[in-house]
């Protein structure tokens, strides 16, 4: 869904909408709130990670955060997820799995390859900019960190659109 690890561990059950979270950046006074469609695989696994919630959050005396993400302590009560519990417990067993070094930058790795992903299949930089949750598309620009490669291949979709000019014979005069 190309969102940050700092928004989905600040969406609430408050924030799941039928077709996408209500997301809140960060930034003064709450951040921005922007809008993240689902991905088919969030929208099916979401009834699942609503009822381990539930289960967490069961018989809890204490105050409910409301987040989507929470956890047991040790002792019983109820916290809710961040970023370097997420990053410990999921992200760097994961990426060290997958062979995949730099663990220091996961989620920005993981936003500039959805950004990448979605521009390279073609998607306007304006769709892949809002999809990021950037203001401005320069932002995206530099975020996707585009190359001479990208350009090359941008400029051969219009080898692909535009017919071939035909050759012609300048004659002397």
């Amino acid at each position: 869904m190309g969102l940050g690890r700092s928004e989905v561990l600040r969406i609430s059950v408050a924030d799941l909408e039928e077709d996408s979270p209500k997301v809140h950046g960060k930034g003064r006074a709450g951040g921005k709130t922007r809008w993240a469609p689902y991905h088919a695989d969030v929208r099916r696994t979401l009834p699942d990670l609503l009822a381990h919630r539930a289960e967490v959050v069961a018989g809890h005396r204490g105050p409910d955060p409301g987040r989507l993400f929470v956890h047991r302590t040790k002792g019983g009560g109820l916290r809710t997820w961040c970023r370097t519990y997420v990053d410990d417990r999921l992200m760097k067993p994961t990426f060290e799995d997958a062979g995949v070094r730099l663990t220091w930058n996961l989620n920005h790795a993981l936003r500039r390859t959805f950004g990448r992903t979605l521009w390279t299949k073609g998607l306007p930089l304006e769709v892949v900019s809002d999809l990021l949750g950037h203001r401005d598309t320069k932002t995206t620009v530099r975020y996707l960190a585009l190359r001479r490669d990208d350009m090359i291949s941008a400029t051969r979709v219009l080898d692909r659109v535009l017919p071939p000019l035909e050759a012609t014979r300048v004659e002397a005069i």
